[in-house]
């Protein structure tokens, strides 16, 4: 299966973008997994910090990016340019140079706006950064004008030539992604061949299917990092599959300089058997 990240360059949980980014989720279910990426707490891009504090949410959206076989980019048009917090989520991903966690990744833009252009300046400036970025961007221009008149109450797409427009395009991207790109893990870490992806609230340990196997539940406050919940699939417990996660977790911890608190007794019980990461324990 085909893994997508989406950017919705609006942030509010009303955008079209997003409800847009929902019609593409219901009717690629089969053939694609999408993951948003959350950027809306991504600190500004300062370079200053790629040799002192690396923020972990630096680290997190750079690890994610790193694994997925290409990238949706879904965004509104503000002050005839792409909205800054997207242009801050791509000068983070930029570094370093060349930008390998977006060199050669697959790209398609679509831009929508309640005026007659459809976001299309913002559509243009977005190709030139991610083609100055060295990706491989889907040329179509896709553009969505009078977005608010596309949509009913109950957030449903009415304009069938909308819709079938958008799937046509789609299906035209996935044909232009070529086949599955070999993608490796951002830190290399021996799991036994599981992979993870990561957020500042979660991360996440995958089989080899891709299917999430385990996860700890995580909340990240001022350079701590809070482990609230560690969770197994039944299926894969007696595997040591717990203690794999949360040594992965504090390596992640280790390296981008940040603390760790045990708030879940598994994590605590863990942590007062390996004195080892006494350390990285915040008092």
């Amino acid at each position: 299966m085909i893994k997508i990240g989406v950017f919705i360059g609006s942030l509010s949980v009303h955008a079209y973008c997003y409800k847009l980014a929902q019609v593409l989720k219901t009717n690629y279910q089969a053939q694609v997994r999408f993951f948003q990426i959350n950027y809306s707490t991504l600190p500004l891009y300062n370079p200053d910090l790629e040799e002192a504090d690396l923020p972990i949410e630096w680290q997190t959206l750079r690890s994610i990016v790193a694994q997925l076989d290409a990238l949706l980019f879904i965004t509104p048009e503000y002050n005839y340019s792409l909205p800054g917090g997207l242009k801050n989520a791509l000068d983070v991903l930029s570094v370093p140079y060349p930008p390998t966690y977006l060199a050669n990744k697959p790209a398609m833009i679509i831009t929508a706006s309640a005026g007659q252009r459809g976001g299309l300046l913002a559509n243009v400036q977005l190709q030139q950064v991610l083609q100055s970025l060295q990706m491989r961007v889907f040329k179509d221009e896709v553009t969505f004008s009078e977005i608010h008149d596309k949509f009913n109450a109950q957030s449903q797409l009415i304009d069938n030539q909308v819709k079938q427009f958008l799937l046509t395009e789609f299906q035209s991207f996935l044909a232009f992604i070529p086949g599955k790109t070999v993608v490796q893990p951002a830190v290399p870490v021996p799991l036994d061949h599981l992979q993870y992806c990561w957020s500042p609230q979660e991360l996440i340990i995958l089989n080899s299917s891709h299917q999430a196997i385990a996860n700890i539940e995580l909340e990240i406050q001022q350079q701590v990092v809070c482990i609230q919940a560690v969770n197994v699939k039944a299926s894969y417990r007696g595997q040591h599959l717990g203690t794999k996660a949360l040594k992965l977790l504090l390596m992640l911890i280790s390296q981008a300089n940040y603390q760790v608190v045990a708030q879940c007794p598994f994590a605590k019980q863990f942590l007062a058997q390996h004195p080892e990461y006494a350390s990285l324990v915040a008092q």
